[in-house]
């Protein structure tokens, strides 16, 4: 990748990145013909499931979406040993993409949302310049014999594959009232194409509400093998990308609303120690985030949008109760947890921070027989693995989080002792008051929620870290080793 603008200490790296109305992508510089690629997204998927072409803001929110999305990962981020902007980590992306509205996509209104979204989502600097496109009818689609008949209540949700998703369509299956459900599903490789595909399909057996599937491919067309190796890996954008072709999704149903199966823990992602900071750690579903993105969609959309989590107040484990008693038990094992793209007979690294909470909420749902060691390339129950120490970095650091917050919890004050040990919850529980939370204080549902999760690790028997970051003691706690 050519970085066009001197990367100064204490200045980010810059980009130029032009799109074309064509699937074309270039990035200025002297590289710029190696680094030219095609790109797609197929929402013609969308508007076949509902006969309908899209509307105009509709199609320009998509390409806006995917044109973030490229670009994310085209440009890969500075190094901290060079710059000091945001610890090394910020980029300056300028962005030319070709809109059906430029006036209206430019207006302050729309472009000072967009940029906020997008650097809570970041913490990257966004410039656009949004180009006349041709006023061609976007997703086209072959008419059904058999259209979707979406007369009753539609709940719309994303559905990533993961066992959150299929936890979660399973509590609300279980608690449906009539509801068609409609589940967007975005795929960037035929794997998780084919996970999302044969999950929606079994459920769809157990489910006593209809469920329409909506599975849009989108990325990159035709590059050399291992060309995503030169990508930026931590890709922060996803989050903005799904959410925002999930809420065409919605709309394209007649739905104001967009459901984010995720459990609480995960949605809030807390730091695991102090070398974590800002978009370290993704805000794919961080309620901040979401909350930008309602107001983001709603004016793009002209209506009121939402995009909610339903399960903000639940861990994973307590989710995970859901699967048995809609006897979906044997799906667990279709699902996909892993950060990491493993080799295909075993899709899971098992060490990965999400692999590793995966397998502690299968545990605390009672489902461990369901949760097949065979799956995971490291397994974290069995006394080999403590040949492979270096693996268990990401399992010492949880394990550290955890025995923070029950430190913290002991307090006389146990929200204030959270707050004290984790700042960022105290942004968590204002924008739970300002979305109206309706379960008691959003402090006492953050306390109750981290108090059950740290009961549910007190009970996992995994192999305990050697030599603890943190222990306890009876009246306080010390970092140790």
């Amino acid at each position: 990748m050519m970085i066009f603008a001197d990367e100064e200490p204490g200045h980010p790296p810059h980009y130029g990145i032009a799109f074309s109305a064509h699937g074309r992508v270039r990035l200025s510089g002297e590289d710029a013909a190696q680094v030219d690629n095609s790109f797609a997204v197929g929402d013609h998927v969308i508007a076949g499931a509902f006969q309908e072409a899209l509307p105009e803001n509709v199609a320009d929110l998509v390409d806006v979406a995917l044109a973030v999305y490229i670009s994310d990962r085209l440009c890969r981020r500075g190094s901290a040993l060079r710059s000091r902007y945001l610890h090394g980590w910020a980029r300056h992306l300028h962005i030319t993409v070709p809109v059906r509205n430029p006036s209206f996509w430019c207006s302050p209104a729309v472009s000072s949302k967009l940029l906020d979204v997008l650097g809570y989502f970041t913490e990257d600097v966004w410039e656009f310049e949004f180009e006349q496109r041709p006023m061609t009818i976007r997703g086209a689609f072959q008419q059904s014999l058999f259209p979707p008949d979406l007369a009753g209540a539609v709940r719309v949700a994303l559905f990533s594959g993961g066992l959150d998703s299929l936890a979660g369509l399973c509590a609300e299956i279980l608690n449906e009232a009539g509801e068609t459900f409609v589940l967007f599903a975005g795929s960037t490789n035929n794997f998780h194409k084919g996970t999302q595909n044969r999950l929606a399909t079994q459920l769809a057996l157990k489910s006593r509400a209809p469920i329409l599937q909506c599975v849009v491919p989108f990325g990159f067309k035709g590059r050399e093998p291992r060309a995503g190796n030169r990508d930026e890996p931590t890709q922060r954008s996803r989050g903005f990308v799904h959410t925002a072709l999930g809420a065409a999704t919605a709309i394209m149903a007649g739905s104001d609303q967009l459901a984010i199966y995720e459990n609480g823990v995960g949605a809030i992602n807390l730091p695991y120690s102090g070398a974590q900071v800002g978009t370290h750690l993704t805000r794919a579903a961080h309620p901040v985030a979401l909350a930008l993105m309602s107001d983001f969609l709603s004016t793009v959309l002209g209506q009121a949008f939402r995009v909610e989590l339903p399960f903000l107040g639940m861990t994973k484990g307590e989710i995970c109760k859901s699967i048995p008693l809609l006897g979906a038990e044997e799906l667990v094992a279709k699902t996909n947890s892993c950060d990491r793209f493993l080799r295909r007979e075993r899709h899971q690294c098992g060490v990965c921070t999400s692999c590793v909470l995966r397998r502690q909420s299968l545990y605390a749902a009672g489902l461990r027989e369901f949760d097949d060691s065979a799956e995971y390339f490291y397994d974290i129950y069995s006394n080999d693995i403590g040949a492979m120490e270096r693996k268990l970095f990401g399992y010492r650091m949880m394990v550290n989080q955890v025995n923070r917050a029950e430190a913290a919890l002991r307090r006389s004050d146990p929200w204030v002792g959270l707050v004290s040990e984790f700042p960022p919850l105290l942004e968590v529980a204002l924008q739970m008051e300002q979305d109206g939370h309706l379960f008691g204080s959003a402090n006492d549902t953050l306390v109750g929620l981290y108090s059950r999760y740290v009961s549910e690790w007190r009970t996992f028997p995994a192999r305990p870290p050697r030599q603890p970051l943190y222990t306890l003691h009876e009246h306080g706690a010390t970092h140790g080793g």
